[in-house]
């Protein structure tokens, strides 16, 4: 989750080098270092964006990829317990349809579920820097 807030965080770094870099190309006495350090700062926060970013996606597709298959492995053990009596109520469609939709849609939360924090984060530090540019 702290890798996600990261990111996000990250996300901000590209309005914030064009600001800075219009405020470089706009002054006249601005030395070749300073333009030199904007760059290497936006091409480094970049860099970071893309580790974390992929750092992040490999964690929840490796989570969401256990909890898929401790579900499947719960259905089966239930369908193993069941009497035979039981069993005929219980088609192997229903057994089918339970492991490939519903057992992956359970997945698919997981790697949305961030955005519960992310996005409200994200809305409140675009309205202050927009606050900041605008006025």
């Amino acid at each position: 989750w702290l890798g996600r807030v990261v990111q996000s965080l990250l996300g901000f770094n590209i309005p914030i080098a064009i600001n800075l870099i219009t405020k470089f190309v706009q002054k006249e006495e601005g030395s070749t270092f300073e333009g030199l350090l904007i760059a290497v700062l936006l091409l480094l926060a970049q860099a970071l964006y893309i580790v974390v970013d992929n750092h992040c996606s490999l964690g929840f597709q490796s989570m969401g990829l256990r909890i898929r298959s401790s579900m499947i492995l719960a259905i089966f053990r239930k369908v193993i317990v069941l009497r035979q009596d039981a069993l005929l109520n219980f088609s192997t469609g229903k057994l089918n349809n339970m492991i490939t939709t519903d057992v992956d849609k359970a997945r698919k939360v997981v790697r949305y579920m961030h955005l519960l924090v992310v996005a409200p984060m994200t809305v409140v530090i675009s309205l202050f820097s927009l606050y900041r540019l605008v006025g």
